[in-house]
């Protein structure tokens, strides 16, 4: 998924098997790409850390975002959870993103559970196979891009309504 700021613009997938040739397309895109992202999330479970070691080696600004991990945050499981609850938190101070009845149906079913600890996880994404029929990767695709609470780089501050930001700001402290 391309986002920047509170803007989602595509979500594209690839049906490209082999990680040199996945690597290769990505590459081709950034380096085409009018505006170029500050950094790319690649989800490093499984095949994924070969695109980001390729990536890497093609210097693209690339982060592994490995969704596995422990999060810093005591009361959410792992980095999965977290990066859609940053979503969640987003599309509610108004993120846009594409008219996608796929990304819809799948995003709907993405639920917060919690553990016997009164620790936040996700509902398995094999439950939501069996509940929708498909796998949600439109949605975490989407949520990947909020994988690290990174700053807004130059490119996106053009596209901020600074009023409205400095008014959260005030609020959030």
């Amino acid at each position: 998924a391309k986002r920047d700021y509170k803007n989602v613009h595509e979500i594209k997938t690839y049906s490209i098997p082999d990680i040199m040739q996945l690597a290769s397309a990505i590459n081709a895109e950034y380096r085409q790409a009018p505006l170029k992202p500050s950094h790319i999330f690649v989800e490093t479970t499984g095949i994924g850390w070969g695109v980001y070691d390729r990536l890497r080696e093609l210097r693209c600004p690339v982060l592994p975002a490995d969704v596995g991990l422990k999060s810093f945050d005591p009361l959410i499981l792992n980095m999965r959870a977290e990066m859609y609850i940053r979503l969640k938190s987003m599309m509610k101070a108004g993120l846009k993103i594409p008219d996608s009845k796929p990304l819809i149906k799948q995003l709907a079913n993405v639920y917060i559970e919690y553990n016997e600890k009164a620790v936040m996880k996700l509902i398995a994404k094999e439950k939501i196979k069996q509940e929708i029929g498909e796998s949600p990767d439109h949605a975490d695709a989407v949520a990947l891009t909020f994988f690290e609470d990174l700053p807004l780089t130059l490119g996106a501050v053009d596209e901020v309504d600074t009023g409205t930001m400095m008014n959260k700001l005030k609020s959030d402290w």
